[in-house]
């Protein structure tokens, strides 16, 4: 114990050590108990070309499948995938209780559209072909409910806003009843530090309402989305992306770090590892980890 803590606070230390052997090892010390009974979960979905082996800084690989494998090129995405499509994708290819998670999005959920109702339907067909194969996986979907929602949280809980947020939840519950995890986004759209707080708290405050007892995973993303005016696909800064990391490991089961896709020329981006955003999430898994095996250590 006085070993780690005199290594913790030799923060400068450790920045330098982000991706030497020294850090690696310490990791590997933590690794079995951080992840163990109800451990907060750090996964990465990063796409960067180049990239690193990240478990080796306590980042767990996430198996995400997007939805080239059930459509093939010329299929008809607005057909549900058949119950063989599904064998062909997951019969074999994931042990049993494999955690995989599911990000489809063209069918559109908005409430006032005439396909609101049968977009939804497809939605609960399509995981339940995913269940009739493999009833064994764990099973997550990309901010699929609650529906991401900045503006009504900031409106406030009284508002006719946040009520027909609610409502709009609600309708949306029988897609997540069908799944093991929430997952919410809680991507960056505005600068405003206090106005992404309230916003993140919201969705996992929702999701706790929605499927009470289902771990809530959130993702995030080290950018502002690309529908931010004046900071699009900027980097976050170091103590901005700080304060997101804390907020959801404060209020979360887990989160998903997601990244590395250039939008504009829909390509891989290249890695670097000397990003601030990098940098400080280095600093927060060894610190948190850290946290989780002290507190599985005491009696």
């Amino acid at each position: 114990e006085l070993y780690l803590a005199n290594w913790l606070n030799a923060g400068a230390a450790v920045r330098l050590m982000a991706g030497k052997i020294g850090l690696f090892l310490a990791l590997l010390l933590l690794a079995e108990n951080a992840f163990a009974n109800d451990a907060f979960k750090f996964y990465e979905a990063l796409l960067y070309k180049n990239k690193p082996n990240l478990s080796e800084y306590g980042l767990e690989p996430l198996t995400l499948i997007y939805h080239s494998p059930f459509w093939q090129l010329g299929d008809a995405r607005e057909n549900v995938p058949s119950v063989q499509t599904m064998r062909n994708v997951f019969d074999d290819t994931y042990p049993g209780g494999a955690f995989v998670v599911i990000d489809i999005e063209h069918w559109p959920l908005k409430p006032q559209s005439e396909s609101y109702v049968s977009n939804r339907q497809k939605y609960t067909t399509f995981i339940s072909r995913i269940r009739a194969v493999r009833p064994d996986l764990q099973l997550g979907m990309y901010a699929m409910v609650p529906k991401r929602n900045y503006w009504a949280p900031i409106k406030g809980k009284n508002s006719k806003a946040y009520r027909s947020w609610q409502k709009t939840n609600d309708e949306l519950a029988i897609i997540g009843r069908q799944l093991d995890v929430t997952m919410p986004s809680l991507y960056t759209f505005y600068a405003d530090r206090d106005g992404w707080r309230t916003y993140a708290l919201a969705q996992i405050s929702e999701s706790r309402r929605l499927f009470p007892g289902k771990p809530v995973i959130v993702f995030l993303w080290p950018q502002y989305h690309e529908s931010s005016r004046g900071s699009r696909l900027e980097y976050l800064s170091r103590d901005y992306w700080r304060l997101q990391l804390e907020t959801v490991y404060e209020h979360a089961d887990g989160v998903v770090i997601w990244g590395g896709w250039d939008v504009d020329a829909k390509r891989k981006s290249n890695w670097r590892g000397d990003w601030a955003w990098w940098d400080e999430t280095v600093k927060f898994v060894f610190d948190k980890k850290g946290e989780i095996l002290s507190d599985n250590n005491t009696p």
